[in-house]
């Protein structure tokens, strides 16, 4: 982002990050940033050296289409994998990941869906990619942020009971007593039967 607020003074185009790059990291494993500058060496050749550009064109297309294929698919792969990680438990993270990922594909489906809305609106929101990830960092930010714990009049998604322990069994605890695999266990080690409320003893 510095490289591109600095660029229009040196009269040079903005510099752009491209999704491949992140497919071809996945596939090579190569993260060095001597390989961007080796690849930027090898433009400088193709360049001054017209021939090498004819050598690169000469690469059959079904080739070039089978590598595409592999690229843009691990892309897709590792945007899974990244969310795999996400935890979605007790927490509006699902809706998040749900909401984003449509109005990621509002534009890809239907790309004059946004032509009513204001010139500044059409330049962000065209993009399934950059509208996915602004409604993914604004969802995040309003229920992982800024509205912390349950709220009073909570939603579907946020309701569910709280788990309580009755007083009268913390009265029967003594010390030592701890909870192992489901099962209460006084300070020796031994299993403290639990009485059910029908009166019969169970584990």
């Amino acid at each position: 982002m510095l490289s591109s607020a600095v660029a229009p003074v040196f009269n040079t185009f903005t510099q752009s990050a491209f999704a491949q790059n992140v497919g071809l990291v996945a596939v090579t494993g190569i993260k060095s940033r001597f390989a961007v500058a080796a690849g930027g060496g090898v433009l400088v050749l193709l360049g001054l050296l017209p021939v090498l550009g004819r050598v690169v064109a000469a690469v059959p297309t079904p080739v070039l289409g089978g590598a595409g294929i592999v690229l843009f698919g691990t892309v897709a792969a590792t945007g899974i994998r990244t969310l795999s990680k996400v935890d979605y438990r007790d927490n509006m993270n699902l809706i998040i990941v749900a909401t984003s990922i449509a109005f990621g594909m509002v534009p890809v489906i239907n790309p004059a869906f946004y032509g009513h809305f204001p010139t500044w609106f059409q330049v962000i929101f065209d993009s399934g990619i950059s509208s996915a990830a602004i409604m993914a960092i604004l969802l995040n930010l309003v229920f992982n942020v800024f509205k912390r714990g349950t709220p009073h009049n909570p939603s579907v998604f946020g309701a569910a009971p709280v788990r309580v322990v009755p007083e009268e069994v913390l009265e029967c605890l003594e010390e030592g007593d701890r909870c192992e695999n489901g099962k209460i266990v006084d300070k020796d080690g031994n299993e403290v039967p639990v009485k059910a409320t029908n009166g019969t003893h169970g584990h």
